[in-house]
């Protein structure tokens, strides 16, 4: 077995971390390289009857202090991809909806 180091994900991984999710971990199954769990999401919205969906991303860079809330939010471009349209643009964020 080959060393294995785990530690805390810290705001100077950012782009390593989100390199491996987008483009190793689920690059064989196309449904899940658009969102990790975008897909589940939007199925269980319309189970539970919804119509839209609508989300709060932040527009451009993001300040080191808030990078946690922001991946937890996720990137303007995650809910693009997943068919998300801009309603509105904000200072800092802007909201995006999806029909369901």
């Amino acid at each position: 077995m080959s060393d294995v180091a785990i530690r805390p994900v810290t705001p100077d991984q950012h782009d390593a971390v989100m390199h491996y999710f987008d483009m190793v971990a689920y690059a064989d199954n196309p449904n899940w390289s658009k969102c990790f769990c975008m897909e589940k999401l939007v199925e269980h919205l319309r189970a539970r009857g919804m119509k839209t969906a609508e989300a709060y991303p932040w527009l451009g860079e993001v300040d080191p202090a808030r990078w946690v809330w922001s991946q937890y939010v996720g990137p303007l471009s995650l809910y693009v991809k997943a068919g998300f349209e801009i309603a509105e643009k904000l200072d800092e964020f802007c909201i995006v909806r999806r029909k369901l």
